[in-house]
């Protein structure tokens, strides 16, 4: 044991790692020793009997024991390396496809289903970042309408033949990629920041949690350690309103999911299923347009 604790020391153990982990880690370091103190004994009375400085080379063997148990279990993958805040953002935008913060994607289109109280609304999304937002969810054969356009947000209600609207200025169309990708592109221009909370497992998936914070908002990512994905986002701790992200599949040079899951208290809230996704296609202006009353565009 006092080798084990000169090895923490010596690889500036990281205190975060789960209690489980460091349990299984002592009982495989202090199986290593044993299997290594047979060998070294017998070396010790090999030594002893063929060489007359014996003491001095075993004082200058024992570092070379502890070099080598440390290469032996390096190679052996039980030991997690350190890994910073930046590199974790680094891999994740490397394996999604966005390292070089999303320069080709400047418009999309999107279709799938909406899932809320076990009934299905399909839905066609459309957007040209950052303002122009369009999305069009049908339901009993009428087409709920939102439009906004960077200057004005519009929603037309089918059921009553009504267009309501509002001032708004916000980026609709950037604020719905931020939140399928996770946006933590948005890092290194230093729009969000985070911090590295530690490794958890989930479904028996290890994974990275991150603390993000974005303006005044709060959010806690998982980050797959094997895929560098985003695998689930906590939003409103105190609500308990968690995102799960699935089913990743290429479009173009990016790797995004075709499914979300939202909870809230523990049940499941809203769900999107995408059937398919376009990056920079052919979109119309007009379509970002006050809507017209009974307009169901296809």
């Amino acid at each position: 044991m006092e080798i084990l604790k000169q090895l923490q020391k010596m690889l500036n153990f990281n205190l975060f790692w789960k209690q489980n982990f460091i349990d299984s880690f002592t009982i495989k370091l202090e199986q290593y020793l044993s299997v290594i103190q047979i060998f070294r004994n017998s070396l010790n009375h090999w030594l002893s009997i063929n060489n007359p400085n014996f003491l001095i080379m075993e004082i200058t063997i024992k570092p070379f024991f502890k070099i080598l148990l440390v290469i032996f279990l390096l190679f052996e993958g039980q030991l997690y390396s350190q890994i910073t805040i930046d590199e974790i953002i680094a891999k994740h935008l490397e394996a999604s496809g966005f390292e070089n913060a999303k320069l080709d994607l400047q418009k999309f289109k999107i279709e799938g289903v909406m899932v809320q109280n076990k009934a299905f609304f399909p839905l066609i999304i459309r957007g040209v970042l950052p303002y122009k937002f369009r999305m069009d969810l049908t339901y009993n054969n009428q087409a709920y309408i939102k439009i906004s356009n960077g200057n004005v947000s519009w929603d037309y209600n089918p059921a009553i033949d009504s267009v309501s609207s509002v001032i708004n200025q916000s980026e609709e169309s950037q604020n719905f990629i931020d939140r399928l990708t996770g946006g933590l592109y948005n890092y290194k221009s230093g729009l969000i920041k985070a911090e590295l909370l530690g490794v958890v497992s989930i479904d028996d998936v290890e994974l990275y949690k991150l603390e993000i914070f974005i303006n005044k908002l709060v959010r806690i990512y998982y980050i797959d350690k094997l895929s560098f994905l985003i695998i689930r986002i906590d939003d409103d701790l105190a609500e308990n309103k968690i995102t799960y992200y699935d089913d990743y599949r290429k479009v173009g040079n990016y790797y995004l999911p075709f499914s979300l899951t939202g909870f809230e208290g523990g049940e499941a809230a809203i769900a999107m299923q995408f059937k398919t996704m376009q990056i920079n296609p052919d979109i119309k202006d007009e379509l970002f347009e006050k809507p017209v009353k009974h307009n169901l565009i296809k």
